[in-house]
């Protein structure tokens, strides 16, 4: 479940007030967790919008609250816009684990300005281990402008190159990615399929 922190973005992608839209979604949370439900709850253009700009942290912050004190017991930070850099990730986690410390944290990314992954990696060290991809970097746009989420392959390598196992065999996923791409008849956006295929290794 997510609400959005702009509210020109609520309007446009729910039809609803940034206020109504969080009004509903808490009253949905609390009934989900009545009936022994897990809920993760995100807070969309966390890191900005494209329709007004930056978002004042302390908003953020405080729909996460609401959220968490509905009964959420994850908090998903989503960077909708593809906006966010890595001293946004860092901050805006740290804030969020000094106020509500109790929830689990996760990272729903773009690669939108090619910060993807640079923005993965900060939010990985500062501990955030639950992260939002997509196989070959597709992803569902709702927004103007934001492309795909971080893919998968991508992410899997990354943490690799860390000896970070990801539990994911990385070369049968890229041969996913290339019947993907086939089945769509374009190129996607993730780079390592091509990177192993260039080199001559199990993706073909």
């Amino acid at each position: 479940m997510s609400v959005s922190a702009s509210d020109t973005h609520s309007r446009k992608n729910a039809n609803l007030s940034a206020a109504d839209a969080l009004a509903a979604m808490t009253g949905l949370i609390k009934r989900a967790t009545d009936a022994g439900l897990h809920v993760r709850a995100g807070v969309q253009c966390t890191f900005g919008c494209v329709y007004e700009g930056e978002i004042a942290e302390d908003k953020v912050i405080s729909t996460f609250k609401a959220l968490a004190s509905s009964g959420a017991r994850e908090l998903n930070l989503a960077d909708t816009t593809g906006m966010a850099n890595p001293v946004q990730i860092r901050r805006m986690i740290q804030r969020v684990k000094e106020v509500l410390p109790e929830q689990d944290l996760s990272l729903h990314l773009h690669d939108t300005r090619g910060l993807g992954l640079a923005n993965m990696f900060a939010g990985y060290e500062a501990g955030v281990t639950i992260f939002d991809v997509a196989t070959g970097g597709l992803a569902l746009p709702v927004c103007e402008s934001a492309t795909g989420n971080v893919p998968t392959e991508d992410a899997v390598n990354l943490f690799s190159q860390l000896n970070v196992d990801a539990g994911i065999n990385l070369d049968k996923l890229c041969i996913v990615v290339d019947k993907l791409e086939k089945i769509f008849g374009r190129k996607l956006p993730g780079r390592m399929s091509h990177v192993l295929r260039n080199r001559g290794d199990t993706c073909q």
